[in-house]
């Protein structure tokens, strides 16, 4: 009980924050995989969900679901893996024609067409068993994944109708209405329990005709306001530094575990037997990645407390909950803050972005940020590269290769379309730049349509370097395969992502035998004394090994360790305008070289570093020297 005795003893809690309503639609998985000669698709169970809705999407029934999962005769569980059988080509024309949802109380058919962009007309015929004019609580009715484009839901008076596009998200659709992005939730319900989605209608307020700017509007430059001067110590810096850590814990889960049947005749009261208890030492699956990114932060302020700062922490729990981070934001102290450090998810971090550009008050996420929230707050800290930035510097990699021939592997699957995208565009435009041009060029194949021509279009007099924009396993695993069986004739070396370090299904093995070149943000060398001496602190204090990567292949305990460490010191340094001085900081990172960016045009700073590894043939890895670091804007 390591994990629940630390937040314990650190967390404000906000009990009345905690009851959160379950997710409303079961998403259908894309993927296929074989286990024992039959095909199934792998369900991972949310809250909310039921044994019917799920039966109901995947079109099976919920026996045959039961004869697959025997667990389930005990009831579902929160991030249970279930095998549902792919018993026809139906359950795949299913999931792309339809998504399905859970009508909660109050929910109308109009609610629903304005939520997804579709006609009361069509969703009344994709459910003519149902009448959606008498519906029940936690009904699940089908949404049709393309609406009619020839009809529209009506708008209602004194608002805007706006079908969110990819990479939109409520802040930057708030910015681009003069609204709020509170407004934007208040007037769209479906959007304080879940995402936002793309091809989604939703509805803008209206304010007086001079508030509104069309969504083309070209955003004026603005000036940064942060200091530029780093010869001069912080003149703002107090005694102590007040840290709001805002995470993910779910505190509820974890006070409230799921019970299994026990068989211990201690535990039979008056002759109940077998008995229903709490499981011991239960840790709800997704509080892991906070607790171990905070881990990290206790430990870097240990450390920094020992060098004679005093440092004031103030944690809170925000689980995937709009309510609670309202409440957080609300507390007195928090306008107090020299900074905050947060993964909040999604929604909830534009929350807090907005929080902190209001009261200036710098804000460092280590989340992946494919919505780029840092280019709308100049006291934003994006700790991890866009995945622009590190397509960006992947490409430019990639083009720096004369004397390769180089194949772009590619499926159109909505999975993986907008990685390809970027990746076209990316090699399109370095291609005439590159160094070796006009000799560099490179060969895209539609995996989808002709897979034979991977292993066709190699060439035996040249390296042939195969990049498959693609973090699927089972897209990498079948490209593999086919490599493999000409990797003798032909010389063969893949392009992989960062993620590829943590596949289950593919033997690591197979990337050192194809001489992997990979790119990274973060990477630890373990037999540096320095990180040698960490992980037996590590040890030590949380009676543990420090193990654990996440799905981009970084520890989030390193990770914790580097940004609380880094920035705290930053700003006992130089204050909370010490954006332009991280270059002068003290503080040695484990996990990467941090290279602050600014994104110009009044946003925040990216942190650009990108490292690139090659596997060796003898199970090595080694860094390659390159010339292809940040770039200043």
């Amino acid at each position: 009980m390591r994990y629940i005795f630390f937040i314990c003893l650190f967390l404000f809690v906000q009990p009345a924050a905690f009851i959160q309503e379950p997710p409303v639609e079961v998403k259908v998985s894309k993927d296929i995989v074989m286990i024992g000669g039959k095909k199934y698709f792998i369900h991972t169970v949310e809250k909310g969900q039921t044994l019917f809705s799920i039966s109901k999407a995947y079109q099976v029934s919920q026996q045959a679901i039961e004869s697959e999962n025997p667990l389930t005769a005990a009831g579902l569980k929160t991030g249970m893996a279930l095998k549902i059988p792919a018993v026809s080509a139906d359950n795949s024309k299913l999931a792309e024609e339809y998504s399905y949802h859970k009508l909660k109380k109050g929910e109308t058919v109009y609610a629903l067409s304005v939520r997804y962009g579709i006609p009361m007309e069509t969703l009344i015929k994709c459910n003519s068993d149902i009448d959606l004019n008498n519906t029940q609580d936690n009904q699940v009715i089908r949404i049709p994944r393309s609406g009619s484009a020839s009809a529209k839901p009506a708008v209602p008076s004194g608002f805007l109708a706006h079908e969110v596009k990819r990479k939109e998200t409520i802040y930057s659709i708030s910015k681009q209405y003069g609204v709020t992005p509170e407004e934007i939730i208040e007037s769209n319900s479906f959007l304080k329990e879940g995402e936002l989605k793309a091809a989604t209608t939703i509805l803008i307020p209206l304010h007086k005709p001079a508030d509104i700017v069309l969504p083309d509007t070209v955003r004026p430059a603005v000036t940064s306001p942060l200091q530029t001067d780093c010869s001069k110590p912080a003149t703002d810096l107090s005694k102590e530094i007040n840290v709001a850590v805002i995470l993910s814990f779910y505190l509820y889960e974890n006070f409230n575990p799921p019970k299994m049947t026990s068989m211990d005749s201690a535990l039979v009261e008056d002759g109940n037997y077998p008995q229903q208890v709490p499981i011991e030492d239960f840790i709800y699956n997704q509080s892991v990645p906070a607790i171990d990114y905070y881990e990290g932060i206790l430990m870097a302020v240990e450390n920094l407390k020992l060098s004679g700062l005093s440092v004031n922490l103030y944690v809170y729990d925000c689980s995937n909950d709009t309510n609670m981070i309202r409440t957080i934001l609300a507390r007195e102290e928090m306008k107090k803050m020299n900074m905050i450090i947060s993964q909040a998810p999604g929604q909830l971090l534009l929350q807090v972005s907005s929080f902190s550009k209001n009261n200036a008050i710098p804000l460092i996420s280590a989340l992946y940020d494919p919505d780029s929230m840092v280019y709308d707050n100049p006291y934003f800290f994006q700790v991890c590269p866009t995945p622009g930035t590190e397509v960006d510097r992947a490409c430019r990699f990639i083009a720096s290769q004369c004397d390769k021939n180089v194949l772009l592997v590619y499926s159109r699957t909505m999975y993986d379309y907008d990685l390809v995208t970027q990746f076209r565009r990316m090699l399109a435009k370095y291609s005439q730049i590159s160094p070796c041009t006009p000799s560099f060029s490179y060969t895209e194949i539609n995996y989808d349509s002709v897979p034979e021509n991977v292993t066709h279009l190699l060439k035996a007099n040249k390296t042939n370097l195969v990049i498959i924009p693609s973090e699927r396993e089972t897209m990498i695993g079948s490209v593999l395969s086919d490599l493999m069986t000409k990797n003798i004739e032909y010389p063969v070396k893949l392009f992989g992502l960062p993620g590829w370090q943590v596949f289950k299904t593919i033997n690591p093995e197979n990337f050192f035998d194809m001489e992997m070149v990979f790119y990274t943000p973060f990477y630890v060398d373990f037999d540096l004394a320095s990180v040698k001496n960490l992980i037996l602190h590590y040890h030590k204090f949380f009676g543990t090994e420090l193990y654990r990567i996440n799905h981009k292949g970084y520890n989030n305990t390193l990770l914790g360790y580097d940004v609380a460490g880094y920035f705290i010191t930053a700003f006992s340094m130089f204050g909370k305008d010490l954006a332009p001085c991280l270059q002068k900081v003290t503080f040695k990172p484990y996990q990467t070289n941090f290279d602050f960016v600014n994104v110009g045009n009044g946003g925040g700073y990216e942190n650009r570093t990108i490292h690139f590894f090659e596997c060796s043939k003898d199970l090595t890895i080694h860094p390659l020297q390159l010339s292809s670091g940040p770039t200043k804007p």
